[in-house]
């Protein structure tokens, strides 16, 4: 029988977790989904609606839900880009050690500070709300690195090239309780 197989990428926002999990998708074949745009399908509005209409309470509710569900249903192997919150939440993260291999996407945080400088900061509604985007950057990155640091395995894709990235997670799962069939 095959496994399912999970890999959950977590970091800052704007740290390219989708983009990643979308070309580790492709090189490994795996299904590829985006928290975030599973939640906002299942809501049918936008994170940042969520947030404005029900509160980030609401949201992390809906967001560790939305997680849950989304593993119990998966039945092909599946990368899912996580939000930036989702680790520190609801155990979220030690849910996600204990079921698969969790990633670090560790961008350094001067490349994210001038992502978040450019047009998509209306999509991020913690930061939207926020007059000093690089403090409020610098908090969260504060607040959520002690759970990133609890991940299996960091990479910085501003670094590690694709083939490192992709023998890393090899060797993360060679190394752990999971399968090390990955391909």
């Amino acid at each position: 029988m095959n496994e399912t197989k999970l890999i959950f990428l977590i970091g800052m926002p704007a740290s390219g977790k989708s983009t990643l999990g979308r070309l580790l998708a492709e090189k490994l074949k795996w299904e590829f989904v985006d928290l975030d745009f599973e939640i906002e399908r299942e809501q049918g509005k936008s994170i940042a609606d969520i947030f404005r209409d029900e509160g980030e309470d609401v949201f992390r509710k809906v967001e560790a839900g939305q997680l849950r569900s989304l593993v119990g249903t998966a039945t092909t192997s599946t990368i899912v880009a996580n939000g930036g919150g989702t680790p520190c939440f609801f155990d979220n993260m030690a849910f996600m050690l204990k079921i698969g291999i969790v990633i670090w996407v560790n961008t350094p945080l001067a490349i994210i500070q001038q992502r978040l400088a450019d047009k998509e900061i209306k999509k991020r509604p913690l930061l939207a709300s926020h007059g000093d985007k690089k403090e409020y950057v610098n908090e969260l990155w504060d607040k959520r690195k002690t759970y990133y640091q609890e991940a299996h395995l960091v990479v910085d894709p501003s670094s590690d090239s694709m083939d490192e990235i992709i023998s890393k997670i090899l060797e993360a799962y060679t190394g752990s309780k999971h399968s090390p069939d990955i391909t």
